[in-house]
């Protein structure tokens, strides 16, 4: 499993305007995490739309966080960066499997490993926030 860069950035630019403390533009958002400013303004609108950086328009206009990092977790982060934070396809909603055709997959051993491993992660997810990230203090607990 691998995160995408719309999501590297996406957590880039939100500890930025943590950083920042105050509104900045999309161009300054971009120089400062090193990405394009037409892909930084992609994400912006994404993270806007899921409420977590708010905008302003106009010529002294930009972006600013809606909410505290301590409020942001990752699990909100990648449900809007990422296609699926499924760790196999047969984990998703169609519950998709080439060896199973037919058959209950609650019988397939593999099926129970990645379900359990998928709790796992999403409680990772789920309990880190990106304050913890910001401040080193974040705990991987099993």
């Amino acid at each position: 499993m691998q995160l995408n860069l719309t999501t590297d950035y996406a957590i880039r630019a939100l500890l930025v305007l943590h950083a920042v403390g105050n509104e900045l533009s999309s161009s300054e958002i971009s120089e400062t995490i090193v990405v394009e400013r037409e892909f930084t303004q992609k994400i912006l609108r994404r993270l806007r739309k899921a409420g977590m950086v708010k905008s302003t328009r106009g010529k002294n206009g930009g972006y600013r966080l809606a909410r505290p990092l301590s409020e942001i977790t990752l699990f909100d982060v990648l449900s809007v960066t990422e296609e699926t934070m499924k760790i196999n396809r047969c984990l998703e909603k169609d519950h998709f499997c080439s060896r199973m055709k037919g058959r209950d997959l609650s019988e397939c051993q593999s099926h129970r490993f990645y379900t359990s491993f998928q709790g796992l992660l999403n409680k990772i997810f789920l309990n880190t926030t990106l304050q913890q990230i910001m401040d080193g203090t974040y705990k991987l607990r099993l």
